[in-house]
């Protein structure tokens, strides 16, 4: 899985409850492999007093610099935060195991580290967080928390998962029961923003592709979001075929090299 990510030139990754399945020292192998960081500020080794205190598992978050060409054609460098959370409850099932990380609540942690990871200068903040849409009030330890995840000051973008939803709501077809919180208040599952803020949930499996479009304009002191967010959805969708299941030709000698070492 980690050589497709690295082919696939992921930017960042977070962790989920499944990557415990199999003990620590697997985990720790697979994240040596990453060409990229792996991040989650609420997966903990030692907590201190504050959540910013604790000695994490992995980095808690990792600053991207990514060029990009304006409107006028223009090479410009965004920052962006990436900061990673996953279920707080998400290794008690494989403590037998003999694990040794701790978790802290969600909220709790984003509290304590968006702020930080602002005063440090980064243009935007995406959270990617192995959790769903669930109840607006927020309940230490929650499972699903997303809703009061973006009412965190300072986080710009979700991407979320865990829960098996398909957020934003597809515009076809009866949602299954799972989707009942899309119809808070807070949520608006046609634009895809739970308080305002963009926010994806691809599904499971691979069977979507979550693409959040954010319009940048220049500050003085760097980029940020043009808001109030424009008429036209703000995440979006893209269901990913499987109708053909024949093996396709490699595309690349890189890839070639790397089904070869696969098999």
């Amino acid at each position: 899985m980690i050589a497709a990510m690295n082919h696939l030139r992921y930017d960042a990754a977070t962790l989920g409850n499944h990557d415990f399945d199999r003990g620590v020292d697997v985990l720790l192998s697979a994240i040596e492999q990453a060409d990229f960081p792996i991040v989650s500020s609420n997966t903990v080794l030692e907590k201190g007093n504050q959540p910013i205190h604790d000695s994490t598992f992995v980095p808690p978050y990792a600053i991207i610099n990514r060029a990009f060409e304006n409107n006028f054609g223009e090479q410009q460098l965004v920052r962006i935060g990436v900061i990673g959370f996953l279920p707080p409850n998400s290794i008690h099932a494989g403590a037998d195991q003999g694990l040794t990380p701790e978790t802290r609540d969600i909220i709790e942690a984003a509290k304590s580290f968006v702020p930080r990871l602002r005063a440090k200068g980064v243009d935007l903040v995406v959270a990617v967080a192995h959790t769903g849409i669930g109840a607006a009030p927020h309940t230490p330890g929650m499972e699903n928390a997303i809703v009061p995840l973006c009412e965190i000051e300072g986080i710009d973008a979700v991407i979320g998962g865990h829960s098996h939803q398909i957020f934003p709501r597809p515009e076809t077809g009866t949602p299954p029961s799972e989707h009942q919180w899309f119809d808070q208040a807070e949520v608006d599952s046609a634009r895809g923003l739970v308080n305002g803020v963009p926010v994806v949930i691809p599904g499971f499996w691979g069977s979507h592709l979550g693409v959040i479009d954010l319009e940048l304009e220049e500050h003085p002191d760097g980029w940020a979001i043009v808001t109030p967010p424009r008429a036209a959805p703000a995440s979006s969708l893209r269901e990913v075929s499987n109708e053909d299941s024949q093996a396709i030709e490699p595309v690349t000698p890189e890839f070639s090299e790397l089904l070869g070492q696969l098999h």
